[in-house]
């Protein structure tokens, strides 16, 4: 009895395992609840076919009426409508996770502070294709500080799906050339960074280097 459900839990384990996710998708685990459902209708099935003489969930069902039964049509009833509010939830979860996903790159990119601070960051690379580590120490406080803004950013975005709270598939089509553009741009500064602190922008490039297909994009940073 209890290795069909440990099946469906090992296949659901396996296919949605993933290091770079530090907490599971909401609407992966409903599907795991919508399997135990359907595999405990399967069983009910199987069980009252074969064994009808035992009870299955407190439940005897005679095999002379099984599919007429009321017990087996409240049953069945009960348990697809279960299925159908998993379903719902399911679909309403994602649903907000994408509309979240797009809200908040949008509200970002609309916000003064953001245009302003990527305005700054390309009149201070207008002659450069990538910013090196030694022009990064020349800069005063106010160019560094937008450099880090600039980074802040994407190493939010990161953790925003590292974390569940962005969908992956809606941040990678609207953002996957600026993620890994503005890595190549300022990757020697990331790296010299992390010599001295490691933890530095360390979920951006986990990002990048989920999203890199050795392609070169070619779009602005923003």
């Amino acid at each position: 009895m209890i290795f069909p459900y440990l099946l469906i839990y090992i296949f659901y384990y396996s296919k949605n395992k993933d290091v770079f996710f530090l907490r599971s998708r909401s609407y992966r685990k409903i599907d795991l609840y919508i399997g135990f459902v359907t595999i405990t209708i399967l069983l009910f099935i199987v069980w009252n076919s074969y064994t009808s003489d035992n009870l299955f969930l407190g439940l005897k069902i005679s095999q002379e009426t099984f599919f007429f039964n009321d017990k087996f049509i409240t049953f069945i009833g009960i348990s697809f409508a279960i299925i159908g509010w998993l379903y719902t939830v399911r679909m309403q979860s994602l649903t907000n996770m994408r509309n979240h996903s797009i809200q908040s790159i949008m509200n970002a990119r609309l916000s003064d502070q953001y245009n302003k601070k990527f305005d700054h960051i390309y009149e201070l690379l207008k002659t450069d294709k990538t910013l090196t580590f030694e022009k990064y120490e020349s800069f005063n406080s106010s160019d560094k500080s937008t450099v880090h803004y600039i980074l802040n950013y994407y190493e939010s975005i990161a953790i925003g799906i590292k974390y569940n709270e962005l969908d992956e598939d809606i941040v990678k089509s609207m953002m996957r050339s600026q993620v890994i553009k503005t890595y190549i741009t300022f990757e020697d500064v990331i790296l010299n960074l992390q010599k001295d602190n490691p933890s530095f922008f360390e979920n951006f490039v986990d990002l990048k280097n989920r999203w890199n297909l050795n392609k070169n994009p070619t779009t602005n940073l923003n």
